[in-house]
């Protein structure tokens, strides 16, 4: 048991010193890189921990973990960026890993030694870096509460801008800062309402998208604003000083006034009851106003309503008789002529198609040549249409209805 007890351990101790022989030899090491010299308070700071080597890296690497005090740190991507780098003049393949610090206050801050590892190949290559300590300088006196930016923008929605007496109106004002995550954007003082309207806080909302290499957070602030008697309002306009970061001064993001058009509610309706007798009496008044001035309109239709039930048999009698004359009639040579003729000056040519046997006329046939071939068959001159168009009337058995 103790042999193979020190078995492994010679083992483990080997497999440890190859692995850092090989790192050595390889010149494999990590260290922190800033992207700005300069860092303010309450602004972003970017460092890179890049990780170099004289050999192409492959490996998966596992970010380690940073915090410090009074400090905010994100990582906005945990995918490295892979380019080539010259350091003491050798160039180097490297592997770049983003941490943004945002620093509550001026100061120092010290980043500790860390000691992460870069599996390649089934083999885990320990890595370490060395302190390095990050100097934040204080703003100037005239910042002083702002939110610190190179770029802020106001956004402003609104529900409606005509409402009824006892309706409210939501407003969502929205915050967009660049290299500013927006859990880090201090809500503004937001002016207070006209006199007579109700205000309410709503939702607070806060995002940050990273896009490009850039970091835009977002706050958005929700208030609803009730307006119980009618009349002309108009939201207050809205103010957000900033600190511009890179041209350091101060700057003025503006929200315009917003005029709310409030008006009276309509009265409630009637009870049903009181509509109906209202309806009745209505109808009532129409039907007396009507009969002074359409008694022999109404006189004349109640009589021959008398004749038709009097006389209800023989009407349909009479119908049926020229219901059968009209069809004995549209089976004649006659009617079927009239009717091609019809179809030639009213149906469009699509339509025309269906009805008669024919080589493809042009679909953009003309109006002159619709009377042409109409004057044509009118004259009796088919046979000569038909040589040309192969035109012929179709058999009743063959007919298709218009």
């Amino acid at each position: 048991m103790n042999k193979l007890l020190l078995l492994l351990v010679t083992i483990t101790l080997t497999l440890l010193t190859g692995t850092a022989a090989y790192a050595q030899e390889r010149q494999l090491f990590a260290d922190w890189q800033p992207q700005s010299p300069v860092v303010s308070a309450r602004s972003q700071a970017t460092l890179w921990l890049t990780i170099y080597s004289d050999e192409e890296i492959y490996g998966a690497i596992q970010p380690p973990v940073l915090s410090l005090p009074n400090v905010y740190i994100e990582l906005p991507s945990a995918q490295p960026v892979y380019v080539k780098q010259l350091r003491n003049n050798q160039q180097y393949h490297t592997a770049r890993i983003r941490y943004d610090f945002y620093a509550a206050s001026s100061g120092e801050f010290v980043i500790p030694e860390l000691t992460f590892s870069m599996r390649s190949a089934g083999v885990s290559t320990p890595l370490k870096t060395s302190p390095y300590t990050l100097l934040v300088e204080p703003l100037p006196a005239e910042a002083g509460s702002m939110i610190v930016t190179p770029g802020l923008t106001l956004e402003q929605q609104t529900t409606a801008a005509e409402v009824l007496a006892g309706s409210s109106v939501s407003q969502t004002m929205t915050i967009k800062a660049l290299a500013m995550p927006g859990y880090l954007m201090a809500e503004p003082v937001l002016p207070q309402p006209p006199q007579g309207v109700e205000v309410q806080q709503g939702r607070t909302e806060a995002d940050s998208h990273f896009y490009g290499g850039v970091v835009t957070g977002s706050r958005s602030i929700e208030r609803h604003f009730r307006f119980s008697q009618a009349g002309e309002y108009t939201l207050p306009a809205i103010s957000i000083n900033w600190w511009d970061s890179e041209r350091k001064k101060v700057k003025i993001s503006h929200i315009a006034a917003q005029p709310i058009v409030v008006t009276a509610p309509p009265p409630p309706p009637l009870p049903l009851r009181q509509r109906l007798e209202a309806k009745l009496d209505l109808l009532w008044q129409s039907l007396v106003d009507g009969w002074g001035k359409q008694k022999y309109t109404v006189l004349t239709l109640l009589v021959m309503s008398a004749l038709l039930i009097a006389y209800r048999q023989l009407v349909f009698e009479q119908y049926i008789g020229l219901k059968k004359r009209f069809y004995s009639l549209s089976q004649t040579d006659q009617y079927q002529w009239l009717l091609l003729i019809f179809c030639v000056l009213l149906l469009p040519t699509s339509a025309l198609n269906k009805r008669l046997y024919f080589s493809p006329l042009p679909p953009s046939m003309s109006d002159s040549g619709r009377w042409n071939l109409t004057r044509q068959l009118a004259s009796g001159v088919f046979q000569s249409v038909a040589n040309v168009h192969a035109l012929k009337p179709l058999n009743p058995e063959n007919r298709r209805s218009v």
